[in-house]
């Protein structure tokens, strides 16, 4: 029986306006689309690795959705 794995969750650091923020990354599903919570840029982020609490993020080529 395969169990899905728990959410992971962690920080990240816009790229354009340098706003701090959490973020829920679920395993398994690729990189993560979020929007930043105070300028609203397209993000897309990932785990660093499996125990980190930081992500690596980089604009999205395509929007965020919410």
């Amino acid at each position: 029986m395969v169990t899905p794995q728990a959410p992971q969750f962690g920080t990240y650091r816009c790229p354009v306006c340098g706003h701090r923020d959490g973020a829920e990354l679920h395993p398994g599903h690729g990189p993560g689309r979020i929007s930043c919570s105070y300028c609203g840029s397209a993000l897309e982020i990932s785990a660093t690795d499996p125990g980190s609490h930081g992500f690596v993020t980089q604009l999205a080529q395509v929007p965020a959705h919410g």
